[in-house]
């Protein structure tokens, strides 16, 4: 509220990173702030693969267990088309899950 007593109309600049879950679904929240949806599992898992994929490098592919020569063609393949076949994508989420 304003100093008369008016509501005001403000703008806020919110982060992911200082957002906090306040109540029992806050771990629920966090989850899907910091990875993004996944169709085959828990709904309330979220991953954001696209940036995790065009950031990944040999080392993380390595850790993961996908090939280098696959993570560099869903690369290209994502920055020419914006999307992955069904079974590239599906491959790529259930690693990033799992690892």
């Amino acid at each position: 509220m304003g100093p008369d007593g008016r509501i005001v109309r403000r703008s806020v600049l919110v982060r992911r990173s200082s957002i906090v879950g306040l109540v029992k679904e806050g771990t629920k929240l966090a989850a899907r702030l910091k990875l993004g949806k996944v169709a085959s599992a828990d709904p309330s898992l979220f991953i954001d693969w696209k940036r995790r994929l065009l950031a990944m490098g040999r080392a993380e592919a390595r850790r993961l267990g996908l090939p280098w020569h696959a993570v560099t063609k869903w690369k290209g393949r994502l920055r020419r088309q914006g999307s992955l076949r069904k079974d590239a994508l599906g491959r790529l989420k259930r690693a990033l899950v799992a690892g």
